[in-house]
């Protein structure tokens, strides 16, 4: 990386959790994300009493993948309205 810093085997540091569960940090943004991500996720599957995902139905599927979701644009949103604030002109 330009900033001298290694890449793991995704683009991500290594050994990073994003390198563990091979998604780049650049689609999340950084492990907070997916930490929150994650939680919002298993959160619904621990609501629901399911561990497998292969025994989801297509609704809780769905329902799912939008907990997720809304788990990483809460926590984009937080870092780009600070990153907003801490540059606000004047």
């Amino acid at each position: 990386m330009a900033n001298g810093m290694t890449i793991g085997s995704n683009g991500s540091e290594p050994g990073s959790l994003s390198d563990t569960i091979a998604l780049p940090l650049i689609v999340w943004g950084d492990e907070e994300t997916v930490k929150r991500a994650g939680a919002r996720g298993g959160a619904y599957l621990d609501q629901i009493g399911k561990t497998d995902l292969a025994t989801l139905t297509q609704q809780e599927w769905n329902y799912f993948v939008l907990c997720v979701l809304t788990g990483s644009i809460e926590r984009t949103e937080a870092r780009f309205l600070n990153q907003l604030e801490q540059n606000i002109p004047g």
